[in-house]
């Protein structure tokens, strides 16, 4: 039962991110109209982007990473 408990909340944390990156680069087309076109007069942030998925992975590692130690306490199942 509890993998489908980690499995829900993998997905949920898949899902927030996947959001947040989509917003970041509506922002950016809308700040930076130059990125769309074929003349590319200006760069798009991919340090944004990337800070964005490092950040929040690791945010939302540390959110549940007691549940990779519950099998050690007690136990090997």
């Amino acid at each position: 039962m509890l993998i489908f408990l980690f499995s829900a909340w993998a997905c949920s944390a898949v899902g927030q991110n996947a959001q947040e990156i989509v917003n970041e680069v509506t922002r950016q087309f809308i700040e930076r109209p130059g990125i769309m076109w074929q003349d590319y007069k200006e760069k798009s942030n991919y340090g944004r982007c990337v800070s964005i998925i490092v950040s929040t992975s690791l945010g939302d590692d540390y959110a549940w990473s007691p549940s990779y130690h519950i099998p050690t306490i007690d136990g090997d199942w």
